[in-house]
């Protein structure tokens, strides 16, 4: 009786023609590696998603760390309203390479 896991466990078999590494996960990881929501060349004011943003985590960034949740819950859906058009009808699907405004703040508060 051999061991399933052990060293012979693929011994005999035939060995695929080419690598089976696909190309999803090869690109997943090199995104992985990229920097997060760079400022969009163009107009100031402006973000391009990077891989796994959500307007909650850009409106966070965008306020510094000391905003408190409900603020940024008001920025985030400023950001929407000012980027509808380019995100679409659901807020949570924002995707990578796509560039947001960030829209001035309406609270007079909020730091410049």
């Amino acid at each position: 009786y051999a061991d399933p896991g052990g060293p012979d466990a693929l011994a005999g078999l035939p060995l695929p023609d080419r690598t089976t590494t696909t190309t999803a996960w090869v690109s997943s990881l090199a995104q992985e590696q990229q920097p997060r929501a760079q400022e969009a060349p163009g107009p100031p004011g402006g973000v391009r998603v990077s891989p796994g943003d959500s307007l909650w985590e850009l409106a966070a960034r965008d306020l510094g760390p000391d905003a408190p949740p409900a603020e940024v819950e008001r920025r985030w859906r400023e950001i929407y309203a000012a980027n509808r058009e380019v995100v679409g009808s659901d807020p949570d699907l924002i995707r990578p390479g796509q560039r947001l405004h960030l829209p001035d703040s309406t609270d007079p508060t909020r730091r410049g």
